[in-house]
């Protein structure tokens, strides 16, 4: 049975050997959406996790068996996810792809991936503590820096590792700080990642790309072309062309993004404003033109959308979940979407 913690800021626990073998694998699987998942033999996949959640900054100590794990194009296009990963490798290594740069990081050393770009990796068995926070929580301290693929072996790396290793003695100690933990280490790792980045990573289409991955976001409602996004970037048509070649183009970006937020609002039963108010809303003036686009992009129309959650929302009932870890898990990560 799953353990739920009363440890600093809020925690939990998970360990497969409570599941049925053959569901232990696609438990833990379950709290992975952001990624595609796989393990050699799912029969004898095993994992013990604990996990806190320190807001804005979500913590995990596993120590589970081998996996490859994929972060794709389709994932990106679909989430939206702006957040930034470190892992730190204890009695576990990975072999990993980084938009086709090969990277091998051992144990003892704190690898770092975008979740903003693809990568694919096989993560051995063993121990592992990863860390994932809002990018613009990290620029507080660090602005600017592309970080995907980065290894950290010395320098600061040695005291950021050792301050992960035992992080979780620290949690499980409760010592109500959960906010001054989380703000730490955000600046252990700034200082370390600072030590450590090529100096030609900091000025990079791959952080150009991210700057205007967020800027899209937080305007969705407002007029969007490429000129307003050259003068809000303070960058050249070229340049910003090039940023979004593997989105298909700036202005596909910018629909895709707005159809996700539309997909989201319409998904929720509270949601009162009309399809058409929503569609106008963001950019889409012909009703029809915008139901087109919806179905292409998601397969359904948005129609279909709102009474299939008006349904849902109305015939749900409370239920006890045999494993209520990954589940709420995911609800840590959907706070900080």
């Amino acid at each position: 049975m799953t353990t739920l913690l009363d440890m600093a800021g809020d925690g939990l626990e998970f360990d497969t050997a409570s599941l049925p073998i053959e569901e232990r694998f696609s438990a833990w699987a379950s709290a992975m959406p952001f990624y595609a998942v796989s393990t050699p033999e799912p029969c004898a996949f095993e994992a013990r996790i604990r996990a806190w959640l320190l807001p804005p900054v979500i913590v995990v100590d596993a120590m589970m068996s081998e996996v490859s794990v994929a972060r794709t194009d389709e994932h990106i296009r679909t989430d939206g996810r702006d957040d930034l990963v470190l892992q730190l490798l204890d009695g576990s290594s990975l072999v990993a792809e980084f938009e086709g740069e090969e990277t091998v990081a051992r144990s003892g050393e704190i690898v770092l991936h975008d979740r903003a770009r693809a990568f694919s990796g096989v993560l051995s068995a063993g121990r592992n503590v990863t860390v994932s926070m809002p990018r613009a929580f990290l620029e507080e301290r660090l602005p600017g820096v592309a970080v995907h693929g980065l290894v950290l072996r010395d320098g600061l790396a040695l005291p950021l590792a050792a301050f992960l290793a035992s992080l979780t003695q620290v949690l499980a100690a409760d010592q109500g700080e959960s906010g001054e933990l989380a703000r730490l280490l955000r600046d252990l790792v700034a200082a370390a990642v600072r030590r450590s980045a090529p100096a030609s990573r900091q000025a990079s289409d791959a952080t150009l790309k991210i700057r205007a991955h967020r800027y899209i976001r937080q305007n969705l409602s407002a007029p969007l072309d490429v000129r307003s996004l050259c003068e809000a970037l303070g960058v050249s048509r070229s340049r910003l062309y090039r940023a979004f070649e593997r989105d298909g183009g700036v202005g596909r970006y910018v629909t895709v993004e707005r159809l996700k937020r539309v997909h989201r609002l319409l998904s929720d039963p509270a949601e009162r404003s009309s399809i058409a108010q929503l569609a106008a809303a963001h950019g889409f003036p012909d009703s029809a033109h915008f139901s087109r686009l919806f179905r292409r992009t998601f397969g359904y129309g948005p129609q279909a959308l709102r009474r299939r959650a008006g349904e849902d929302a109305g015939t749900k009932t409370p239920t006890v979940e045999c494993d209520p870890a990954p589940a709420r898990f995911n609800r840590w990560e959907d706070t900080r979407a």
